[in-house]
Parts: C-alpha cells; structure tokens; sequence
C-alpha cells in the first residue's frame, strides 16, 4: 500500500493542499496540479538513480516543493525520512 499513489488516483480540480505562510501569503493547489508536479519531481528522481528501496533524507520547510518531493520519492518505492518538528528546541 503507497499513500502517494492513492492520493495521485485523484487527478481533478478540488483542492488538495492549501496553506498560509509566515507573510500571510496564501496559495492553494488543485490534486490535477499536484499529479503534473510529482510527476515532474519522480522523473527528476528517477533520471538521477532514485529507485526501490533507497533513502532519501530531507531537510527543507513545510512548503509545496516539499509534499511534491516527498510524494515523488514515495511514488517511486524510495523512503522518505527527514527531521521531525518535535526534534527542535523546547519553547515554553
């Protein structure tokens, strides 16, 4: 079972990601977009040796280009692994 090839069945023009950063800025990507990004990201991947059963680490922000990654990687059968926010620093 893959959770990226479940999402990525999904192929229309509903929302699947939406968000606000820091600045306030808002965007919002639609699951037909999502699929044409992933796909773009896994042949990236794929050209540059990524298969089966690699590892990929990540450290990048919680952004678009990070779920796309992310769903790339997944789709292809690699593992995605990166830090955690619960591994930062303790603010009380």
């Amino acid at each position: 079972m893959n959770y990226a090839e479940n999402l990525l069945r999904i192929r229309d023009d509903r929302i699947a990601i939406m968000w606000l950063d820091e600045e306030q800025n808002e965007d919002q990507v639609t699951f037909a977009e999502l699929y044409e990004e992933v796909k773009l990201y896994a042949a990236a991947f794929r050209k540059h040796g990524l298969s089966v059963g690699d590892r990929v680490g990540c450290y990048m922000p919680l952004t678009k280009e990070t779920i796309f990654a992310m769903l790339a990687a997944t789709s292809i059968g690699a593992i995605w692994g990166g830090p955690l926010p619960y591994y930062g620093v303790q603010v009380s």
